[in-house]
């Protein structure tokens, strides 16, 4: 289930900075603004998102593709490139260009404090702390869930100046589903075991840290809380036309 693809993914704030040299300034040079390295995360990644069928006021069909995106403080989706397979024999899968993400494309954006409002949320949050206190771990943070995206621990405080919309809403409905996409319970993580079979593959950053925490002295700040995840779930919509505009309602 998790791979080698650890090594070069789920870094978290992973940036790049760009340096310029030249003869005379060899040893010393000014640094770019730093900027991102890893694209939101697509929560719905390992399920695909959602399709509809949408029929336009002149007869053309379109495929609507829904899908949310998880950004970090001070990102935003950019790029989208989206993968087309027809249903029928021998067909391969087709790579549209990469297009811009438009702003009328972002329906709504939630951030992550807004699952908080749920009524399901703070049960959830009980069972997976019981189940790591069950395992012999001591929870050290606010939440026993750690977003996919950052690794900080989920808010367990809602912010009530959080607006919500439709979307939002069936969001904070489905908490279950959506912590199961978008985070880790810190149960999952599993104990520094060298007869564990998570010892095959790239360990987890998170667990890593974990690691280093517990082994910690307890005056060392790196056993103090981590700070609370601060993403932000962009919801974004593109439609795509059939058969190139070609396919109009009630023709045959």
């Amino acid at each position: 289930e998790y791979g080698p693809c650890r090594l070069v993914y789920n870094l978290p704030y992973l940036h790049a900075e760009i340096r310029t040299r030249n003869i005379t300034m060899n040893d010393v040079s000014a640094a770019s603004i730093p900027f991102f390295a890893v694209p939101p995360l697509t929560i719905e990644d390992s399920k695909g998102p959602s399709i509809n069928l949408v029929v336009g006021k002149d007869g053309r069909l379109c495929v609507s593709v829904e899908w949310t995106s998880r950004c970090l403080p001070g990102q935003k989706p950019k790029l989208l490139q989206i993968g087309l397979r027809r249903h029928a024999l021998h067909q391969d899968c087709v790579e549209l260009a990469s297009q811009s993400v438009l702003p009328q494309m972002c329906l709504e954006e939630l951030p992550t404090t807004a699952l908080c409002s749920s009524k399901d949320f703070e049960g959830l949050m009980e069972e997976a702390a019981a189940r790591f206190k069950k395992q012999g771990g001591i929870l050290r943070d606010e939440s026993p869930y750690y977003c996919r995206h950052c690794f900080q621990p989920l808010q367990r405080k809602a912010d009530s100046s959080t607006v919500l919309g439709p979307l939002g809403k069936a969001w904070i409905a489905e908490v279950k589903e959506v912590l199961k996409l978008s985070a880790v319970a810190i149960d999952e993580i599993g104990h520094a075991n060298p007869l564990d079979t998570a010892a095959l593959r790239a360990p987890h950053w998170a667990q890593l840290e974990q690691q280093i925490r517990e082994e910690a002295n307890p005056w060392e700040a790196i056993r103090q809380a981590k700070t609370p995840c601060s993403c932000r779930d962009v919801f974004c919509c593109k439609e795509l036309n059939v058969d190139g505009e070609e396919l109009i309602h009630g023709t045959v």
